[in-house]
């Protein structure tokens, strides 16, 4: 149904002032629909000042009057009031994404475009409003760094690193993930022929 729980944490030896979060469950709105297609869209988000004073976007004259799309800037500021209740001041996530055929390139990419995870999230509540099982969803998780004492940004180069190692992590995921969904295919499969042949001698 969406909803999340915190899997695996470490910390530093001066804890979190609100303690562990670890095997916390979360509702599936507090990560809504439209914050799960951005973040199927990016490879990091940080946010180096939770604190910090919005900066107001000013847009040239000369180009259209429609709003201008920043959800794919990784460096663009969000709302931070969840991290505030948590006494967070900074923090960086990278999205955990599974691909559902690792022979398929376009299936491999680490980003999706928005129109992608949009028609996902369609097909989802076509299965369910069907009653079919709901395609297991591509974002599996997150992995967050959360910086208690002060603001704290993120250098590029770290960045980049923490982002090729969580790539590695979801392809490795993946793969073990579809290991064992093959695994209960063919079980399955071993029990359907066991129950036809013992209809035919029925």
């Amino acid at each position: 149904d969406g909803h999340g729980e915190v899997v695996a944490e470490v910390t530093a030896a001066s804890r979190a002032p609100t303690g562990s979060f670890l095997g916390l469950h979360f509702p599936a709105s507090d990560i809504p629909p439209a914050s799960r297609e951005i973040l199927l869209g990016v490879q990091s988000r940080m946010v180096a000042d939770v604190k910090q004073a919005p900066v107001q976007f000013v847009t040239s004259p000369r180009l259209p009057s429609q709003s201008v799309m920043l959800a794919s800037n990784e460096l663009c500021g969000v709302s931070g009031s969840h991290a505030l209740n948590m006494g967070v001041l900074g923090a960086l996530v990278m999205p955990i994404k599974l691909t559902h055929n690792s022979t398929d390139t376009k299936s491999r990419r680490s980003c999706y475009s928005f129109e992608e995870a949009a028609t996902h999230r369609r097909d989802m509540t076509l299965r369910c409003r069907s009653g079919a099982p709901p395609p297991r969803s591509p974002l599996w998780g997150l992995l967050v760094c959360h910086h208690y004492s002060d603001a704290y940004h993120v250098d590029y180069d770290h960045r980049a690193a923490t982002e090729f190692m969580t790539e590695v992590f979801s392809l490795h995921l993946s793969r073990s993930l579809e290991s064992e969904d093959q695994a209960a295919r063919q079980k399955l499969l071993r029990v359907q022929t066991t129950v036809c042949n013992v209809l035919k001698r029925v």
